[in-house]
């Protein structure tokens, strides 16, 4: 169905179900990627195709603790895409990745916790600054995890800037 999709809708790139879902809740067990899917898929469409993968964050298991520890009530046994089939993924023509939860439990668990920490607060500018500087270690963690990372002169040279 994906070939058929990409040759009717003329699309650039396709979002793929290969087991991810949006959410902190993806997996129940042991599951993960579906990478044979994931390349059966690739197979199937043009040369190394573009394809998205949504709902890919990893839930880090720590963050979710310390949200429940700041008074959260998440599923401790929240799981997420893991880090490690990522590359796997990439290798397979995934050139997008979505992971905005990761993000929002790093935002619910600095907050959680600057607010715990110091009740008489109610200013959001504090716990923001935290969020932002964290948010970028996060960032900087993901793109060395999909293998973007120290590529800037790389695209400078592909954009001709």
């Amino acid at each position: 169905q994906a070939a058929e999709f990409v040759a009717r809708s003329g699309c650039d790139s396709l979002a793929v179900a290969v087991g991810t879902s949006h959410g902190a809740y993806k997996f129940a067990g042991e599951e993960g990627l579906r990478l044979d899917r994931l390349g059966e898929i690739q197979r199937r469409l043009p040369d190394r195709f573009p394809l998205v993968l949504h709902g890919a964050s990893s839930v880090n298991s720590d963050d979710v603790r310390r949200i429940n520890a700041a008074g959260g009530r998440l599923n401790p046994q929240a799981k997420g895409v893991a880090e490690s089939e990522l590359p796997d993924a990439i290798r397979l023509g995934v050139c997008k990745v979505n992971m905005a939860t990761d993000a929002r439990l790093l935002w619910a668990r600095v907050h959680r916790e600057f607010f715990r920490d110091h009740p008489e607060a109610f200013d959001p500018i504090e716990p923001g600054r935290i969020y932002v500087q964290e948010l970028a270690e996060l960032v900087a963690h993901k793109c060395r995890v999909l293998g973007s990372a120290d590529r800037l002169n790389e695209v400078r040279t592909y954009l001709s800037l």
